[in-house]
């Protein structure tokens, strides 16, 4: 029973950590937060392709006109031909903020796999986590490999601040921004200080068990939520 708990504790763990690292890559690198913002609320207009590109993508441009005004927007993954109508999502904030599909699928399209992979990749985590003895069999004869705390850490160090350093460029700030984008940055800090401070071959639940460890990943998912929806 207590190695079922202990598997379980593990498990969401990593879960919670890949999802951490995976929505900091979306939202920060791949702008998920402007897909997000546009699924929650839209109009629709009928645009016209003015130009194609079937080196980038199938990659289209588009111009249509809102309130009087006129946009044009490239758009990716589209058979329509030059002079064609093609109904164009737009955000009721944001007239450049704008799909041709339907933005509600298309995010949920974008976010399924992310969630999948981090289901199947902490899995598999926890399970070397959990049982070394499988865990080396099953990367054998990679087995003297170990991902350890300091290396998960950095990787999710640098894709925070890649993220972060890409929405001060290219996002409007409120002071909900700066907040959200400061607890992740703090939280994580706190991560990697922690995984530095330990030896480098301690195991991951030493690393784990630790009020630093606990107050990092707080304040990490509390910045998440704070910035959900913010991050435009």
């Amino acid at each position: 029973m207590r190695r079922a708990i202990r598997f379980l504790a593990i498990w969401i763990c990593c879960v919670l950590a890949l999802a951490v690292f995976g929505f900091v890559v979306e939202f920060g690198l791949n702008g998920a937060g402007r897909r997000v913002a546009l699924a929650r609320a839209w109009k629709t207009t009928t645009g016209t392709v003015i130009a194609r590109d079937t080196r980038n993508h199938n990659s289209i441009s588009v111009r249509y006109s809102v309130e009087g005004r006129q946009v044009d927007q490239s758009f990716q993954g589209s058979d329509k031909g030059i002079g064609e109508a093609v109904c164009v999502y737009y955000s009721l904030k944001d007239a450049t903020l704008s799909d041709i599909r339907n933005p509600a699928l298309s995010l949920r399209n974008n976010l399924e796999p992310l969630l999948a992979g981090c289901l199947v990749l902490g899995t598999f985590a926890s399970i070397f986590i959990s049982f070394p003895v499988i865990g080396h069999a099953l990367t054998w004869p990679r087995a003297r490999f170990r991902v350890t705390p300091r290396f998960i850490m950095a990787w999710v160090a640098t894709a925070v601040v890649i993220g972060t350093v890409s929405n001060l460029i290219s996002q409007p700030r409120g002071w909900r921004l700066w907040l959200a984008d400061a607890l992740v940055f703090g939280g994580t800090t706190l991560l990697c200080i922690r995984a530095f401070r330990v030896a480098l071959d301690v195991p991951w639940m030493v690393y784990i068990k630790s009020r630093t460890f606990i107050i990092g990943v707080l304040l990490v998912l509390v910045g998440q939520v704070i910035g959900w929806g913010q991050w435009q």
